[in-house]
């Protein structure tokens, strides 16, 4: 699939993928129905569709280092801080497991990666706006925004948003 936003999850039995509205045509032109089931997003999504699906008990695994490696690699090239969040010290490039810390990008920028995709690793793009009529105008002025979080004590700018 070539779209620039969906998912897919491979189970022994059965497979899904999961995109939006955006892709329904071009989904079904490059996948095939024989072989994944089509799944829409918000109406379900992985996790919904997994409790279905997936044996109790089973374990699902999930490989981050795809592509949000890279991505954290290209923020930082293009002058973003990035912190790296990893309380308990651990050893993620020297263990055998595929994890990856939380990775907070400070002072994302529009030609960042992290800033033009769907991200489902542990990264935190944080872009700082001088009132919330500026925080909602910069998601609405993009093709695609996936979302504005408000985190403040103010019950007015909450309602705003």
């Amino acid at each position: 699939f070539q779209g620039s936003a969906g998912s897919a999850v491979v189970l022994a039995e059965s497979a899904a993928i999961f995109t939006d509205g955006r892709y329904t045509l071009q989904l079904r032109e490059q996948v095939s129905a024989d072989d994944w089931q089509y799944v829409a997003v918000p109406a379900s999504n992985v996790a919904r569709w997994l409790g279905e699906h997936a044996p109790a008990g089973g374990r699902i695994g999930y490989d981050p280092w795809l592509h949000t490696s890279a991505w954290v690699a290209d923020a930082r090239a293009k002058g973003a801080t990035v912190e790296t969040v990893n309380p308990a010290n651990e050893d993620f490039a020297g263990s055998n497991a595929r994890k990856m810390p939380l990775h907070i990008v400070r002072n994302a920028t529009d030609d960042m990666i992290v800033m033009q995709e769907e991200l489902f690793g542990p990264i935190l793009p944080v872009r700082r706006y001088t009132n919330i009529d500026s925080a909602i105008a910069e998601v609405n002025r993009r093709d695609r925004p996936l979302g504005l979080y408000y985190y403040g004590p103010d019950e007015s700018e909450r309602r705003t948003v």
